[in-house]
């Protein structure tokens, strides 16, 4: 029964359809979306080692996870053993671009001109940070010496050059310490260095770095791992129409 049907439905209709489908129904849970993640991580964290044995030491989340608070706050296996959250490898990311974008907003950053934040630069410098965490996984030192490169290197100048923790040798991505590698004197960054920011924008965006380059975020993102399959998988059920959905009750027998 779909929601279009139920309203057309009189008061007395819905009520004796209600009372009909309450022995079939598998609802299990009432409440907004964050609240059933929630009382399912609950759930699951509370039940670990009665029904299989082991505890899950981690849980993998975006930013603000209210399951995680949950979880944690609950203490499922004792005050000695806590829960370690890990953030999403996309997440951090995002939440640069976000970060840049509004400060390009907030300050008036973007527009045309040499060295603005235009949303092109924002999504470049998105992908910078995020090939940072991606080239250098398990080794938090690495993700961060590698983000600060990206910034160091956009912010330079032909008269204040900060390619020092550029990757250095022929085969690096920094014209510069190509250059530099080869012998050969390093070309102008006008034409060479296609996401340079003015001392405004650079003076602007710093904050946003040391924010994001927290060491305790970084170890959260470290590992590697994405949401992707689960958020995948989501999304193709709630694609569905609601007549080709099927589940299994206790016992072994299929409804739609």
């Amino acid at each position: 029964m779909n929601k279009e049907k139920l309203e057309e439905m009189t008061p007395a209709q819905q009520l004796q359809w209600e009372q009909q489908h309450r022995p079939e129904c598998s609802i299990n849970h009432q409440g907004s979306v964050k609240s059933m993640e929630r009382d399912a991580a609950l759930e699951l964290w509370g039940r670990s080692v009665e029904r299989h044995n082991l505890r899950y030491r981690t849980m993998l989340s975006d930013g603000d996870s209210t399951a995680f608070n949950a979880v944690a706050a609950a203490q499922p296996y004792g005050p000695t053993r806590p829960i370690t959250k890990l953030e999403c490898t996309n997440h951090l990311p995002k939440r640069m671009g976000t970060a840049l974008r509004k400060a390009a907003k907030d300050g008036r950053l973007g527009g045309r001109g040499e060295g603005r934040l235009t949303k092109e630069q924002c999504q470049r410098l998105q992908n910078y940070f995020r090939s940072a965490i991606l080239n250098n996984l398990e080794d938090q030192r690495a993700i961060e010496q590698a983000i600060w490169a990206t910034f160091f290197h956009v912010t330079s100048t032909d008269e204040d050059p900060h390619h020092d923790r550029c990757p250095a040798g022929p085969a690096s991505w920094c014209f510069f310490q190509r250059a530099r590698a080869e012998g050969q004197p390093p070309p102008p960054h006008a034409g060479h260095n296609g996401t340079a920011l003015s001392r405004k924008v650079s003076h602007a965006v710093l904050p946003i770095y040391r924010r994001l380059t927290n060491p305790i975020l970084l170890k959260r993102v470290a590992h590697g791992k994405t949401q992707n399959s689960n958020e995948h998988a989501q999304c193709h059920v709630g694609t569905l129409p609601q007549r080709s959905l099927c589940w299994e009750r206790p016992g072994g027998s299929s409804h739609r």
